[in-house]
């Protein structure tokens, strides 16, 4: 979702029982199971909106949240526009340094190994903001929002574990979209890793195969994996609407920002004419060694396709 050099360029202009959210910014809340043998642990802060910024897995902290554009998170870009109108569920460019998030957190609760949260997203960029690179697909060159906060609203539902599958946590999310546009790019999901996330793979659904994906960037439509080398710890998305029959060869981003300490994938949902109302999105996020996310993401489409 975020460009790293656009962020630096707008930065010059939980436990377990149930828990609401009332708490101070130091407040955090972690949901955990036990997954192949390991720990897993989710964990969200009123400082991200509710946004999660960190999944450990084995000891392994997979996310990378150097800013609040980065995270397990979702967002969208309308009208073409990209980050000049893009609500994000963490915050904005400007809370980069900040304990707060200009996203409003409406409503959060743990309970055992779910998560439900609520957030009015902030847009990225600031009011007036000059965008020099150019705005998404426009020849604009300055922030098209004239508020800081966005009405649209970002719910979602995050669980660990999905049919007897235990490396998979089922994500449901809706945009709540505020008004009528010409179009939209739904960001349902993306995960911005630790750089130590170097390796990237799709999943071919039709043989359960793997095969190696170059950093791209760009979209392609086939699941995404990432691992490190050792093949250890990696990541997998996969989303059962995607690719989309009127975007075909588009759906699952992969982006490499290795100077940046990061990399990205991302599961991108298109649409033409976006009459305001509700946008639902289904994700499966598979973790473990590689050979654990191939089996669960082959287990998944098993069971979503029998």
């Amino acid at each position: 979702m975020k460009n790293p050099a656009a962020f630096f360029i707008a930065l010059l202009f939980l436990s377990s029982c149930k828990k609401e959210f009332l708490g101070p910014l130091t407040t955090q809340w972690s949901i955990s199971n036990g997954v192949l043998g390991h720990r897993l642990i989710i964990t969200c802060s009123p400082k991200y909106a509710g946004a999660i910024y960190s999944l450990n897995w084995n000891g392994k902290e997979f996310l990378n949240s150097g800013d609040h554009g980065r995270e397990l998170q979702s967002a969208a870009t309308f009208d073409g526009l990209g980050e000049c109108f893009n609500p994000t569920e963490a915050g904005s460019a400007a809370d980069a340094t900040a304990d707060t998030s200009t996203s409003r957190l409406l409503s959060f609760s743990t309970d055992s190994n779910q998560i439900k949260s609520s957030a009015q997203m902030a847009f990225w960029t600031s009011v007036g903001q000059p965008y020099p690179s150019g705005c998404g697909i426009t020849n604009i060159k300055v922030a098209q929002n004239t508020t800081n906060l966005s009405n649209h609203i970002l719910t979602k539902r995050v669980t660990i574990g999905f049919s007897g599958i235990p490396n998979v946590i089922a994500y449901q999310v809706t945009f709540h979209v505020a008004e009528h546009h010409s179009s939209a790019i739904f960001e349902s999901l993306t995960g911005y890793l630790t750089q130590s996330f170097s390796a990237f793979w799709t999943f071919d659904p039709a043989n359960g195969s793997l095969a190696p994906l170059s950093y791209g960037p760009g979209e392609q439509d086939k699941p995404i994996i990432f691992s490190t080398p050792a093949k250890n710890y990696a990541m997998g998305i996969y989303s059962p609407g995607l690719p989309e029959q009127s975007f075909p060869g588009l759906g699952y981003g992969r982006y490499s920002y290795l100077s940046q300490y990061t990399t990205k994938w991302s599961a991108f949902y298109h649409m033409e004419d976006t009459p305001a109302g509700d946008y639902n999105f289904q994700l499966y996020v598979v973790v473990g060694a590689l050979a654990d996310v191939e089996g669960g993401m082959r287990a998944v489409y098993k069971i979503l396709h029998p």
